[in-house]
């Protein structure tokens, strides 16, 4: 109805669905459904406690859904069961929440969470390179710049290169192994965006470090007092 895509916060924990049921007797989905706001447009995160019925909602509508497993985790204690949500068609593109960026991370903790749920290895890894690899990129080119996340002729030139030094082969039989566990800690080598190098060796090309460095420290205290209970 809104005509353009929104950001829906939702099912990032029980008082979400209870808000939902006592104030406006639906879901957390169903009263964005009602309300017309959810489309192809549309982004859903968490999604960590949404009420079961509104799983076949979100997949209906068409909207992406990020998901954010660290946090789910070390946050909320609990972790979604993402290969059985796989089997009837709800993959996500992964997010970090209010952690720090670190999607290989994601995805390590998104199998981990799988094998914890009794999965078999083969099907998390699958799931975590769907997410990684066919979630993110189909999110960046609809709701960003289109061609994102693809090696191809034409494509932007937003690229990140690791320093990975694997201690088995690494080939086309085995890659999903590497990333779910060896390319969850690699170094960042360097970084591309639009063409232009940022990062290099480790080290940014368009700003002093050690400088942003003292300066965030400086903040953090003064802020710290007021986030820590």
């Amino acid at each position: 109805r809104l005509g353009v895509g929104v950001f829906a916060l939702a099912g990032a924990d029980e008082r979400d669905a209870r808000d939902a049921r006592e104030r406006h007797g639906s879901t957390p989905i169903g009263r964005l459904m009602r309300e017309q706001m959810l489309d192809a447009k549309a982004i859903v995160a968490p999604g960590r406690a949404l009420p079961e019925t509104d799983w076949e909602l979100l997949r209906a509508s068409g909207a992406a859904w990020v998901s954010t497993p660290r946090e789910d985790i070390e946050e909320r204690g609990m972790h979604l069961d993402y290969v059985a949500l796989a089997e009837r068609g709800l993959v996500p593109a992964l997010g970090s929440g209010g952690l720090t960026p670190h999607m290989p991370g994601e995805g390590e903790m998104m199998f981990r969470g799988a094998r914890l749920h009794g999965r078999p290895a083969s099907a998390a890894k699958a799931v975590v390179a769907r997410a990684l690899f066919e979630r993110g990129p189909d999110l960046a080119q609809r709701h960003f710049v289109p061609a994102l996340g693809l090696l191809a002729p034409g494509s932007p030139a937003d690229l990140v290169v690791l320093d990975v030094y694997p201690a088995t082969p690494f080939g086309p039989e085995n890659w999903t192994d590497h990333l779910v566990q060896s390319l969850a800690t690699a170094r960042i080598h360097a970084a591309m965006v639009a063409g232009d190098l940022l990062l290099q060796d480790g080290r940014a090309l368009v700003a002093d470090e050690r400088e942003l460095q003292q300066k965030s420290r400086a903040i953090v205290h003064r802020l710290w007092p007021r986030v820590t209970p």
